[in-house]
């Protein structure tokens, strides 16, 4: 399941290693466990905020072979 959610920020060119970290941050904060919002934290939903503050708002579109 990781590798999926790796491999769609990576699609949408976004960071994955932002996104990790972003997510095991919340981890100590929610006593060591996973976060309870756990559902924010997938690709689809993240909000504007979010997407701003781990700089996925100035990811480029990827590119497409046009051979």
């Amino acid at each position: 399941m990781l590798w999926s959610l790796f491999q769609t920020l990576s699609l949408a060119n976004r960071n994955p290693r932002a996104w990790l970290t972003a997510y095991l941050d919340g981890c100590p904060a929610a006593g060591g466990k996973a976060p309870s919002n756990a559902d924010e934290f997938l690709p689809w939903n993240l909000s504007a905020e979010r997407k701003a503050e781990w700089g996925f708002g100035r990811a480029e579109p990827a590119a497409t072979d046009s051979s």
